[in-house]
């Protein structure tokens, strides 16, 4: 380790090239300046490559290399920022035998999705219902009771080869969209989970994470992102003309947009109101 004035200096080795950009931020992070050991010009520390090396480098596979790591298991370089895409979907493939909704087309639907994985904000999961704790009623509507709950270990945030076992954001507050006499699953309720599984992609639209089951009512439910306020409630607690004309646009904008992505989806809301 050198100094650089007051600030800590270390050398980048190239092999480190292997690890991920968390893997190297983790290595470097007491360092302030790093130097290229190849070529002694400082390293990007936004993610954690030399950028003149990259530039002159002409081998595709060496500046995905240089990007991205490489693959801990089967030691490719990765091409995707999520990892190495076959391993982890690899190891989705080996946890099948490990969970069942107790309905085939579920299972075969969660399936699907975690075998065309590319993305972890995208990825669909069967949750068992001991992972929620503090359960509170919300609301009600036609077909379904809404509650706010604690996911107790959160989503998948990434595979660890060294704990051979997934890594999860911690605990995450939820909602579960309970679906009225859903126990034998009916066409309405897939529908609606490959639509907002579809929709999950866009920013504004509410994500769903996964499906899941209350043990005493056999109903089967939607695990979906938890938004604090709907527009009604929001609008009531700011009835006193504190919303200004820039808020009420923006909003108004938002609502827009979200139709829009349903209506270039082919489908239309059909329960719009405040």
């Amino acid at each position: 380790m050198k100094y650089h004035g007051s600030l800590k200096v270390k050398i980048f080795e190239i092999s480190d090239y292997g690890l991920n950009k968390d893997e190297r931020r983790e290595k470097y992070k007491d360092y302030y300046v790093l130097l290229c050991e190849k070529c002694n010009q400082e390293v990007n520390k936004r993610d954690y490559k030399c950028n003149y090396c990259y530039n002159k480098e002409t081998d595709p596979n060496e500046k995905f290399r240089m990007r991205l790591g490489s693959c801990k298991e089967c030691h490719q370089v990765n091409e995707y920022s999520v990892g190495c895409l076959s391993c982890i979907i690899k190891h989705f493939r080996e946890d099948f035998n490990k969970w069942t909704s107790g309905n085939k087309i579920i299972d075969q639907l969660i399936q699907n999705i975690q075998l065309s994985f590319n993305n972890y904000n995208d990825l669909l999961e069967w949750i068992p219902y001991n992972k929620f704790e503090n359960i509170k009623y919300i609301a009600k509507g036609g077909f379904a009771k809404v509650y706010s709950a604690e996911w107790i270990d959160g989503r998948i945030k990434r595979w660890n080869p060294l704990s051979n076992n997934w890594e999860r954001n911690g605990q995450t507050k939820i909602a579960l969209k309970v679906l009225n006499d859903s126990e034998n699953i009916s066409e309405d309720f897939l529908n609606e989970i490959k639509v907002l599984i579809k929709a999950s992609y866009y920013p504004g639209i509410v994500k769903c994470f996964g499906i899941t089951r209350d043990p005493i009512s056999l109903n089967y439910a939607l695990v979906l992102e938890y938004v604090k306020n709907d527009l009604r409630s929001y609008l009531y607690q700011n009835n006193n003309n504190s919303i200004t004309c820039g808020k009420k646009l923006n909003i108004i904008k938002r609502i827009c947009y979200g139709l829009h992505i349903i209506h270039d989806m082919e489908l239309v809301h059909k329960d719009l109101h405040p």
